[in-house]
């Protein structure tokens, strides 16, 4: 288990204090004021106090003790290094502003310094803060008469020479103004609410109103998404601090359009989605802080005269199933939607996964019953699975008192790992969740951006929407502890790249031209993702596919063209290894040097082991054709300033860390350039090598037309179209499968039943895509209102409507052409009476015979069994034992059993 500041070591933690406020569910105890003394007002600005601090705290509870302690050290080092007399151009030495050259970044030491007075206030407003001095000497922080005293200093001054009401934002960053300053103050404010006198209350406030005064603006134009939940937030806090009853009901009913799932911008989709900034997919950004503001604003205001009663309301819960639980594994908020955050050093996986996790820990606790328990349920799974960052030295008091409560609570059961495959084709990700393994693709297209790079952030993001790959297992830390500082940019697993040098933030914000970006799932347990890629500033396209199953990942390559003269790469792997660097890698059976430094060009490579940093995190890689692959063991240096230059992101220390590449050379100016290769999670030396011998894989076709893999074991077949026109997959060289326009289909046949999905992935196509399974089918089980089925015999033919889909999954279900499915539908008509006598035991003795036949394969025989059910059931005599209908129904589907059987 990680220690906090290990993995926290340069984090600002007035970060952590920022995010921690939120307050009590309903029925939890504000503390020991004389509630009944207060006004409405009153009652709002200390149950926000109150939960600020952790309310009614046991100082017994060791978790809680560590909290407390943190609190109080993180003050005290504050107050140590502040300038406390005669400040001139800053309070703290290192926020000097006039030292910024990046005009945009002059106004971040502002914010930081109200973080800073508020970590200060948070020790102030702390019950049992103390600190023990070198000398041995037990300083009291809480209600500590000088520090309150150098607070309120500090805020004074801030507002005379940086913050008030008489200042311009200019061209500094206007979050800092509307947004990360007023959000801060209002806690300062609300802390020290008794120790302020009315005249500084009002000048904070002044300046509070100036840059936010509208719930429904932010930077000068209707805010959305999780800004609009900032702003309303700061003027709804603000209006409980001025006692404004319009001003809170104004920040309520802003935040209503935040309820509704969106089709365009920014905002939470059907699909699970979320984008910020128009098309950046922001899930763990802006998803996860808006849900961090939305849900205590909420229970701040339940039971108050401003009590929000959204009819969409109901939607808040649902996000945490759809869009949240998918991209949290063990702990940790997946790095593939968190945009230009994971750049920043003081936001790693884990610690951002906690701060996802705090707000539903919180909405647990009022959520309908309906939703509690799978709440609670969730909680507890990834509170018990993070091995890497203990949640109770990460989360304020408020989250780890109610976190131990459902921990510690024997009657709630762990959800047990999510095994799921989720296709956010709103946003161009996918996930794929399995026993043991996680595995999530990034992707762009001409709807969303390829990566997000302002405020000097990710300036090295380039590739990070580009097919990028990324491969969760017991190794936690992989995602945490550097990797982003340190990792090679250019070479990011799953993407096929140019080799060109690149500027920092080149390229940002670029849609590409592509639209084909998408993919379906089926069973929600399986699925299949293909982008078509149009490479920045370059002529590099290609067509890159993955197919996600049981234990296993393929993925496809075709269509790797380019003319500019400059080597064409795709990664496969770069994984971050063991301090010491020697995790063993092995290559067809033969084991390769440990020593940092190794590089070598392999050919004729079939299957590759790398042994992982900790127990159940192996990696195998099979390759279907012998291929020439390029591998790398290196230590990288590097630092987090490197990637953010955003004075409250990062940080300038250097850091090593090693790695191991591994990556296929396409050349200069490949054309049609290829690759085929299928990651095993997990799987031991031994297992590697026996799936060499016996893949469970068949690649069907991997062409600029359809890229196609049959998973055997499972039988599941997936199909990336990439073009309209007809065009058909092959299976052991019969005809399987065919499409007339680009699309994603996948079927699973089991037993009897044949399940069928389609999507359309460039979400253009106003009309339909028709499917022909060249199998015949005895009837329809269930199909999406959008599905046809136009024909089941001698093939299956659907129709399926895709207009305004959006990219959306559409399923059918069959019951194939078999005996087995003329039995059901016989006893179909026996259940409803349109069936019975002596007919009916004849027809079931007639199926019984021709089972048996064809199960040993004596087709003659089982044909003839067919007939004498034919003669049955056009008996004269028995005509009053079935309907027509039956008897029309089944003849038919005998005929047609008869007619296929014979031609097999």
């Amino acid at each position: 288990m990680t220690n906090l500041s290990t993995i926290m070591g340069t984090m600002i933690l007035a970060f952590v204090v920022v995010i921690a406020t939120v307050v009590a569910p309903l029925g939890v105890q504000y503390g020991s004021a004389e509630e009944e003394t207060f006004d409405e007002f009153d009652m709002l600005r200390e149950k926000w106090k109150s939960y600020l601090v952790g309310g009614d705290f046991s100082p017994d509870d060791p978790d809680v003790a560590g909290k407390v302690e943190m609190i109080a050290n993180t003050a005290n080092n504050l107050w140590d290094t502040m300038v406390k007399t005669d400040p001139d151009n800053y309070i703290w030495p290192d926020l000097d502003d006039s030292l910024i050259t990046v005009e945009k970044s002059k106004s971040s030491p502002m914010t930081l310094a109200f973080q800073r007075l508020e970590d200060m206030a948070m020790a102030y407003s702390t019950k049992g803060t103390a600190v023990k001095k070198n000398n041995g000497e037990i300083v009291q922080l809480y209600q500590n008469p000088q520090l309150l005293t150098d607070i309120k200093n500090g805020l004074n001054w801030l507002y005379s020479k940086k913050y008030n009401e008489n200042k311009v934002i200019g061209k500094t960053n206007w979050y800092d103004w509307s947004i990360g300053t007023p959000l801060v103050l209002n806690n300062i404010v609300v802390l020290l609410y008794d120790n302020l006198s009315q005249e500084e209350i009002t000048n904070f406030m002044t300046a509070v109103n100036k840059f936010t005064s509208d719930p429904t603006i932010a930077n000068g134009k209707k805010a959305t998404g999780a800004n609009l939940m900032y702003v309303a937030k700061v003027v709804g806090i603000r209006g409980i601090i001025v006692e404004d009853g319009a001003k809170i009901a104004a920040a309520r009913d802003a935040i209503s359009p935040i309820f509704k799932n969106v089709t365009i911008g920014d905002g939470f989709y059907e699909d699970g989605s979320y984008l910020q900034h128009g098309s950046h997919p922001y899930t763990g950004g802006y998803g996860k802080a808006l849900l961090a503001n939305l849900v205590p604003f909420v229970s701040l205001l339940d039971g108050s005269t401003w009590k929000v009663t959204d009819p969409n309301l109901d939607n808040m819960y649902q996000w945490i199933f759809d869009t949240f639980e998918p991209v949290i594994y063990k702990g940790g908020l997946m790095d593939f939607i968190r945009g230009r955050e994971m750049a920043r050093v003081n936001q790693q996986d884990h610690v951002m996964g906690h701060i996802t996790i705090e707000p539903i820990v919180h909405l647990s606790q009022f959520a309908p019953p309906e939703y509690g328990g799978r709440l609670k349920s969730m909680v507890k799974e990834w509170i018990q699975s993070d091995t890497f960052l203990n949640f109770y030295e990460s989360a304020p008091i408020f989250h780890v008192v109610l976190a131990k409560q459902i921990v510690q609570d024997s009657s709630i059961k762990p959800r047990g790992e999510l095994v799921t495959n989720r296709q956010f084709n709103s946003m161009g990700r996918t996930v794929h969740l399995r026993p043991e393994f996680g595995f999530s693709i990034a992707m762009s297209s001409n709807r969303i951006y390829n990566y997000e790079s302002i405020n000097d952030e990710n300036l090295k993001g380039w590739y990070t929407g580009d097919g990028i790959t990324y491969l969760y297992n017991s190794d936690l830390s992989q995602y945490s502890d550097g990797f982003w500082a340190t990792v090679n940019p250019y070479r990011l697993p799953g993407t096929t790249v140019d080799t060109q040098i690149r500027e920092d933030g080149s390229g940002q914000g670029t849609l590409s031209s592509k639209n084909w970006v998408g993919g379906t799932n089926i069973a929600g347990l399986y699925g299949v993702s293909g982008m078509e890629l149009d490479a920045w500033d370059s002529t590099l396209t290609a067509k890159k596919s993955w197919f996600m199953f049981d234990d296993e990942v393929v993925a496809l390559g075709i269509g790797i063209n380019s003319n500019d003269n400059r080597t064409i790469e795709t990664t496969i792997e770069n994984r971050k290894i063991s301090e010491d660097g020697n995790n063993e890698l092995t290559v067809n059976g033969s084991t390769k040097p440990s020593e940092l430094g190794w590089t070598e060009t392999m050919e004729n490579v079939k299957s590759i082991h790398l042994q992982g940093s900790n127990p159940g995190s192996d990696i195998g890689y099979y390759f279907p054709n012998p291929t020439t692959i390029n591998g790398l063991r290196e230590a990288r240096t590097d630092k987090w300033s490197t990637i953010n230059k955003y004075p409250k992101f990062t940080d300038s220390a250097d850091i090593t860390k090693n790695y191991v590449t591994l990556w296929q050379d396409h050349g200069k100016n490949p054309s049609n350039g290829t690759y085929e290769y299928v990651i095993l999670p997990n799987k031991s030396i031994n297992a590697v090598t026996k799936y060499e011998k016996q893949p469970d894989i068949q690649v069907l076709e991997n062409s600029p037309d359809v890229q196609a893999v049959k998973e055997k074991n499972l039988n599941v077949i997936g199909a990336n179209f990439w073009n309209d026109g007809n065009k058909t997959v092959q299976v052991n060289g019969k005809n399987f499968l065919t499409s007339d326009k680009k699309a994603t289909v996948m079927t699973m046949q089991t037993g009897n039943e044949l399940e069928i999905s389609v999507s359309d992935p460039t979400q253009e196509n106003s009309g339909t895509i028709n499917i022909d399974i060249h199998n015949p089918a005895a009837f329809v089980i269930s199909a999406n209102d959008a599905v046809k089925v136009t024909q089941t015999y001698p093939s299956i033919k659907l129709s399926v409507d895709v207009n305004e889909a959006k990219g959306k999954s559409f399923r059918v279900k069959v019951a194939l052409l078999s005996i087995d499915a003329v039995d059901q539908l016989v006893e179909r008509y026996a259940q409803s009476g349109e069936l019975d006598g002596a007919m009916l035991v004849q027809l079931k003795a007639s199926l019984k015979q021709a089972q048996n036949h064809y199960n040993k394969q004596q087709n003659t025989q089982a044909i003839k069994s067919l007939q004498n059910f034919l003669k049955h059931i056009n008996n004269k005599t028995q005509q009053d034992h079935v309907s027509n209908e039956a008897k029309n129904e089944l003849s038919i589907k005998v005929e047609q059993l008869i007619e296929y059987w014979s031609q097999s």
